[in-house]
This record gives C-alpha cells, sequence and structure tokens, in this order.
C-alpha cells in the first residue's frame, strides 16, 4: 500500500488534434526538400554559381533545433515539438529558396518577366518606381543591402 502512493500514475500530454497532420507535412516538405537540393546543385553549376555556402550557412542553427525536437519527445512537450519541426523546416527551407532565386537571378533566360510586368500592370503597380523612390533614399539603399548580404551569405 505504501509503495502504490509513491509510484504516480505517468503525465499523458494530448497533442493538439491538428497535430495529427503533422507526419503527412513532415513528408511532404522533406520530399520537396529532396528533390530541391541537388536540381539547385545542378542548376548552380550550370549557371556558374559555385560556392554553395548557403547551405553551410543552416547547419549550425538546424542541430540546435533537433536537440530541442529531441527534448520535446524525451519529455512530451507537443508544443515544443511543433514549434521546433516548424523551425528545422522553415530554416532549411529558408536557405533553399535563396539559392533558387540566385540561381534565377544568373539565368540568362527571361522566364517571368512578362508575367510580372502583367500583373504589375494589372495591380496598378509599377516595380521600377518603387527602384527609383529606395534609389533615392541612401539609408534605405544601406539597410537594404546589408540585408541583402545577410540572406546571400555573401560580404
Amino acid at each position: 500500500m505504501a509503495t502504490q502512493a509513491l509510484i504516480s500514475p505517468p503525465i499523458v500530454v494530448a497533442r493538439p488534434s491538428w497535430s495529427r497532420y503533422a507526419a503527412s507535412f513532415n513528408c511532404r516538405i522533406g520530399l520537396l526538400v529532396l528533390v530541391l537540393v541537388p536540381a539547385e546543385i545542378f542548376l548552380a553549376r550550370r549557371f556558374h554559381l559555385y560556392g554553395l555556402s548557403q547551405y553551410a550557412d543552416v547547419w549550425p542553427s538546424v542541430p540546435i533545433f533537433l536537440g530541442c525536437l529531441w527534448y520535446g519527445h524525451k519529455c512530451r512537450l507537443p508544443r515544443l515539438i511543433d514549434a521546433c519541426e516548424l523551425a528545422v523546416w522553415a530554416r532549411v527551407l529558408f536557405n533553399v529558396l535563396t539559392l533558387l532565386m540566385q540561381i534565377a537571378g544568373r539565368s540568362p533566360y527571361p522566364i517571368v518577366d512578362r508575367q510580372l510586368g502583367a500583373i504589375d500592370a494589372q495591380m496598378h503597380f509599377q516595380t521600377v518606381s518603387i527602384i527609383h523612390i529606395v534609389a533615392r533614399l541612401p539609408p534605405l539603399v544601406t539597410i537594404l543591402d546589408f540585408i541583402y548580404s545577410l540572406v546571400s551569405g555573401s560580404s
């Protein structure tokens, strides 16, 4: 009787109902990354974008998030699990998409220029006028150059 008083029942933490979609989401995003990374490596070489340093930038943060994810599973912390899963995918996809933008910028093919011009015209928005406004504001140019250097991995 005394030993049963010392043993407490296990704490069961129920995951939210929307988390049942997490496995499907993780599989789909993982598949997307598995397709995009080899495609990026091929396209980067084709368009003379050498030094895939963007991928080196992701590795310091991902193990930290994976460690937090492991801790969340170990201690049954569903909110931490969900937050860490999203943080890992956000960090990985941010790097994948950043490199794709650089590849598209170096591409000699104006793939979407016509479509972007049509979208601008339909929205009564002129991208060129925004560029001219920004160019006349040197502090904003400096800030945007700094942000771009952080995102692109170049100095």
